[in-house]
């Protein structure tokens, strides 16, 4: 049973885990890390070229197909959800998933997704590969656009957590989350949502 927040999360963030073990994501954090600081210009190349390489082998059996985009496309569909999320403050790639298995299978569960997957992911990648990612989930047609790079937003000016459930048996159990109080700045607070059991 995985009714509640916190079991949510970490299921999410422990099939990550076992995706990506620990003895490699140290390196790669390590080299983003170095990079960032080192030489910008390579940090969003290597980003862009790792995520259209590992991006649709780790994701295509866990989510469905996906894809770096290139750049007309990505101004194209970043066009077509414009108002969706915020300006974006960072230049690295996004990767579409074109229909998430997950989110398809749920129904559009908003707090499952909201749970089980976009916060689970945005914090694996930021905290533990050094990946910042801002994920962008359309609950209607269980598309999502993972915007490499972009921090995650606190919940209050995430406009994830203002979109209705596209769930057809919605219980209406979802609850505006709560930023964690430890997290260092406003950019790394994480949501907590809730699903009524």
């Amino acid at each position: 049973n995985i009714c509640g927040v916190e079991e949510q999360r970490a299921f999410g963030s422990k099939l990550l885990r076992r995706i990506i073990p620990l003895p490699v994501t140290w390196p790669v954090r390590a080299l983003f890390g170095f990079l960032q600081e080192h030489s910008p210009e390579a940090h969003v190349a290597l980003a862009r070229h790792s995520v259209a390489f590992f991006g649709p082998l780790f994701a295509f059996w866990l989510v469905g197909e996906c894809a770096v985009l290139e750049q007309p496309e990505e101004e194209e569909e970043l066009a077509r959800r414009r108002g969706f999320f915020p300006p974006r403050t960072a230049s690295g790639p996004v990767l579409l998933i074109r229909k998430c298995k997950f989110m398809e299978a749920t129904g559009g569960c908003k707090s499952l997704c909201l749970n089980l997957c976009k916060v689970a992911t945005e914090e694996y990648m930021t905290n533990e590969l050094g990946l910042p990612v801002y994920m962008d989930p359309d609950l209607k047609d269980h598309s999502c656009r993972m915007l490499i790079l972009e921090r995650p937003l606190p919940p209050e000016r995430d406009p994830a957590f203002g979109r209705p459930c596209a769930a057809s048996k919605c219980d209406g159990g979802f609850e505006m989350p709560a930023c964690q109080p430890e997290g260092p700045s406003e950019e790394s607070c994480f949501v907590e949502a809730s699903l009524s059991t």
